[in-house]
């Protein structure tokens, strides 16, 4: 596997997008989980992301799989409309109006 120019350094963090393919095992979201691992960086997602990603069609197995190789991490959001990413997050995730 060779590295692209873009290469992992720190950590490496899933957004929505990049979670749900690495899910669905695309080729070019999965070698970035496996660059970092080779390189013991960490690979995380926050627990928010889970909200997007997690809906009745997702293949349960395959996501917690993919959740078992990265640390979900609980964040905190800052935003202007705190009621609707708490009704999306719940406890998941800390949330704080700007």
């Amino acid at each position: 596997m060779t590295r692209t120019s873009a290469t992992p350094g720190g950590t490496l963090v899933l957004d929505g997008e990049g979670l749900a393919k690495a899910v669905l095992r695309d080729r070019d979201v999965t070698r970035w989980p496996a660059l970092a691992a080779a390189d013991d960086m960490r690979v995380i997602t926050s627990a928010a992301t889970l909200v997007e990603v997690v809906h009745p069609r997702i293949r349960r197995p395959a996501l917690e799989w993919t959740l078992s190789r990265m640390v979900v991490e609980l964040v905190t959001i800052l935003t202007s409309d705190p009621d609707d990413l708490m009704t999306l997050c719940g406890s998941r995730a800390a949330v704080a109006k700007v």
